[in-house]
């Protein structure tokens, strides 16, 4: 069978119920990988953020990736799967996200990532090209005012002046 109808059948059919074997992990996470950089770069011409991390596009990218390997070892063997389950469920993530489009990138590779684990990489196409229609005319019609940062250095002065001696005494020092 040709590389074009193996395609073919994986994203119109699935692969979900067939035995896992090389071409189908390789095929899987291939696709997955092409739908994280997808997202990435939505992300990067989206984002309006004065300061933005290079790390967080690659997590998004590494992210979709990962979730599909897992939910096509899942789906594979039921024994790992509860192993799985039970190693997941100790990971606590600290970091906290400070703006909620960011959260809607996570989501979005994680969800791309558990779609094409289980086999409907189409649907993950179809739902990334209408994540993008939103995500994109959000972006375009929404008016928001930038962020002022205002930074005010008065060498001591103020402080001078309201402490009086204190100031002096850390100037001294």
């Amino acid at each position: 069978m040709d590389l074009i109808a193996t395609l073919e059948r994986a994203l119109m059919e699935g692969y979900a119920t067939r035995d896992l074997n090389i071409p189908t992990v390789f095929l899987c996470v291939s696709l997955t990988t092409i739908i994280g950089i997808y997202i990435a770069i939505v992300y990067r011409f989206v984002n309006k953020n004065a300061i933005s991390d290079r790390n967080f596009g690659l997590s998004l990218i590494t992210l979709s990736i990962i979730t599909s390997s897992i939910i096509l070892t899942i789906q594979s063997n039921t024994v790992v799967s509860l192993g799985m389950v039970g190693a997941l469920s100790i990971v606590r993530f600290r970091t906290a996200i400070k703006n909620p489009m960011d959260l809607i990138f996570f989501f979005w590779s994680i969800s791309a990532g558990i779609i094409c684990g289980a086999g409907f990489a189409m649907i993950a196409i179809i739902a990334s090209l209408a994540m993008t229609l939103v995500i994109v005319i959000i972006a375009l019609f929404h008016v928001e005012r930038d962020a002022l940062v205002l930074i005010v250095n008065t060498n001591g002065y103020i402080e001078d002046a309201i402490y009086g001696h204190r100031g002096q005494d850390k100037q001294a020092r």
